[in-house]
């Protein structure tokens, strides 16, 4: 069966017994595997230029992970695994700098570090990939799944 994508140049052919989605645009051919639940949830990488750059800066983050600092400490003290660890986001704010973790490829921790009074307790909350996943732009939902493939990788 094939779909046309509103004033798009893309063609999909979709094939219900394998589950996947090939989607033609500009000549390339791209693969997204389908999932019940939700069409578009599952993506495969396809290992382009923007998912290399997405890939390196993942793993540098992950090095971070790797010598002690106040992050570590803190998601450490809380029962988190630095391992695998990878920060899918930073926002400084004037008082605190928050901070979402990729842990072990399995969940997330939002975490919230003081930067006034750095003995203060840092605030952490846990957050299921599933109901994170609800809420990105296809972008994030790459750099998770590349964060996801690390993870598991180590």
């Amino acid at each position: 069966m094939k779909h046309r994508l509103g004033s798009k140049s893309a063609l999909f052919d979709l094939h219900p017994s394998s589950q996947e989605k090939i989607c033609r645009r500009n000549n390339k051919l791209s693969t997204f595997a389908l999932s019940d639940s939700h069409p578009d949830s599952f993506m495969k990488l396809i290992k382009s230029k923007t998912e290399l750059d997405i890939r390196e800066q993942l793993l540098k983050s992950n090095t971070f992970f790797q010598s002690p600092s106040r992050l570590k400490s803190a998601l450490e003290e809380q029962g988190h695994s630095t391992a695998h660890a990878f920060t899918l986001n930073w926002t400084p704010e004037q008082d605190e700098d928050i901070y979402l973790v990729l842990v072990d490829g399995a969940y997330l921790v939002k975490i919230e570090l003081d930067r006034v009074q750095s003995d203060s307790v840092p605030v952490c909350e846990r957050i299921e990939i599933a109901d994170y996943k609800h809420q990105l732009k296809k972008m994030k939902q790459i750099e998770l799944l590349i964060a996801q493939d690390l993870a598991h990788a180590k």
